[in-house]
């Protein structure tokens, strides 16, 4: 399951990136020159559909792992602080911009509207409702986003340097993105770690490059890039 969101996680960023270019900085000008309903619209509803479908079945994932991790005190130590509130709450927000994208404006062909003052006054508070809808939920995945951040900074620079790596590690190593090379150099640093716990008679030994899969490499270094990637598309 977790090499399959990854792959998946992988595949919707390289996708991300095809679209908007591989920066992370810089507003990708000219989509508001583009006819809404009929290119940005659909392209809109597109990427964020695909996004909850990746991030819903990434879910269900990080749900197994962390019910499993908490089973064993020594694991408990690699869970990753309120992931699966913060997850829930990228779901709900992405959810909502679905539904306000999805529905019908005349923003396009304004000479469809009669000219009659109630019915360009309805049709205005509409487009205003979806408009301060969508800034609500970019506000929603803003915050989202900078907790996460902030958490996995601190995560990497202690567990994955002090911890695992043994070594002090810089801040710029620490960066969304840049991170995911500390994950992949602490699965090959340790190879097996026990497990500790109620449960330590039934199990003994599990592969360390299993748990940091499904934990580091999976949630760590592919869940935020397609976080900010979203938050980029619905701010700008």
């Amino acid at each position: 399951m977790a090499e399959r969101n990854k792959g998946t996680l992988a595949r919707l960023e390289f996708d991300f990136n095809m679209i908007f270019g591989g920066t992370m900085e810089g507003s990708h000008s000219g989509w508001e020159r583009l006819v809404y309903e009929e290119t940005v619209k659909p392209a809109a509803i597109l990427i964020t559909r695909s996004f909850y479908e990746g991030m819903e079945e990434l879910s269900k994932c990080c749900t197994c792992v962390e019910i499993f991790f908490s089973q064993f005190d020594n694991l408990k130590k690699l869970l990753v602080p309120c992931l699966m509130m913060n997850a829930r709450m990228v779901l709900r927000s992405i959810r909502k911009t679905t539904f306000l994208l999805e529905l019908s404006t005349v923003v396009d062909d304004t000479a469809s509207i009669a000219l009659h003052p109630n019915e360009i006054r309805e049709e205005l508070i509409k487009i205003e409702h979806i408009t301060d809808g969508i800034r609500r939920e970019s506000c929603a995945l803003r915050t989202v986003f900078s907790s996460l951040d902030s958490s996995l900074q601190c995560y990497t620079e202690v567990l994955l340097g002090k911890s695992i790596l043994k070594r002090q590690v810089a801040d710029s190593e620490c960066v969304i993105v840049r991170r995911r090379d500390l994950c992949y150099q602490a699965a090959e640093h340790v190879l097996s770690i026990p497990l500790n716990g109620e449960h330590q008679k039934s199990f003994s030994v599990m592969n360390t490059k299993k748990h940091l899969i499904y934990l580091v490499s999976l949630m760590f270094a592919i869940i935020l890039v397609i976080l900010y990637r979203i938050y980029k598309i619905i701010l700008g």
